[in-house]
Formats: structure tokens, C-alpha cells, sequence
């Protein structure tokens, strides 16, 4: 019986633990998207698009991870006009945002939804997403200067 409650216990703990993770922006995302900025900012957008597109090959970002750095690429695609791509990677990033458990990363993968609708000039799209993710960040106490920096014009 003490086994069982120990396995049980051990199982719990873990499941705890991996919504957690699932949480959270993980450090090694925050300093790719902060990489990324920073070759925005001295270079341009196309010196920041294979570092993105480097990133997302990696196994082993979470879900979190991926809304983040859909929604940075999306920007990305955008700020050198190829829109459908941007479209592709504004969907990706909702899609994994809704498979995360961090409210901050649906706001985020919603806000690049806007921005794509605003370069089509559809401002009522727009407002509904950005409305839908300002409802996601809610009394948020994150640190919404990086997540919403992290998928902004740079």
C-alpha cells in the first residue's frame, strides 16, 4: 500500500510539474526572441528570420515556446511583405497557444492575429482579436513587457 502511495505521489508530483513547464516562457525562448530583437534592431528583418526559423526546429520548446516564436515570425514574414506566410505563422502560433496552459501566450499568438488582419486592412478583425486576447491576459501579472515586446514590430 505504501508503494502505491509513493507511485501515486511520484505521479502527482510529475504531473505538477509538467503544467508548470507548460506554463511559462522558458529562459532559452525569452533569449532567442531578445536575440532576435536585437538583429531587428541593427540589421533588419530578414537577418532575424533564420535565427526564428532555426529555433522552431528544436524539440524541445514547449507549446508556450512555439506561440511565442510563431507569433515573432509571423512579424517577421510581415515586416517584408509575405503575407500568406505571416498568415501561416500567425495560425501556427493560436494553434499552439491553445495546446499551452499560459494565458500570456494566447494573448500573444492573437495580437499577431490582429497584426496580420491590420496589414489586410480588416480593422474589425482586428479589434475582435485584439479584444479576445486582452480577455487571455485578464489581471495577468507577467511580464507583459516581454510578451508582448517579443511579437511587436521590434
Amino acid at each position: 500500500m505504501i508503494i502505491f502511495f509513493c507511485f501515486y505521489l511520484f505521479i502527482l508530483l510529475l504531473l505538477c510539474f509538467l503544467q508548470l513547464l507548460g506554463q511559462a516562457l522558458r529562459q532559452a525562448a525569452k533569449d532567442i526572441l531578445q536575440q532576435s530583437n536585437n538583429l531587428i534592431i541593427n540589421y533588419g528583418y530578414t537577418d532575424a528570420l533564420p535565427l526564428i526559423q532555426q529555433a522552431l526546429g528544436d524539440p524541445q520548446h514547449t507549446a508556450t515556446d512555439l506561440a511565442y516564436l510563431y507569433a515573432q515570425q509571423s512579424t517577421l514574414f510581415l515586416a517584408i511583405d509575405s503575407l500568406q506566410l505571416g498568415k501561416t505563422a500567425a495560425d501556427r502560433s493560436i494553434q499552439e497557444s491553445q495546446t499551452s496552459s499560459s494565458m500570456e501566450a494566447k494573448a500573444v499568438a492573437y495580437r499577431a492575429s490582429a497584426q496580420h488582419n491590420n496589414h489586410l486592412n480588416l480593422p474589425d478583425i482586428v479589434v475582435k482579436d485584439a479584444l479576445k486576447g486582452i480577455q487571455y491576459l485578464g489581471d495577468s501579472q507577467a511580464d507583459l513587457a516581454l510578451a508582448l515586446h517579443a511579437a511587436s514590430d521590434g
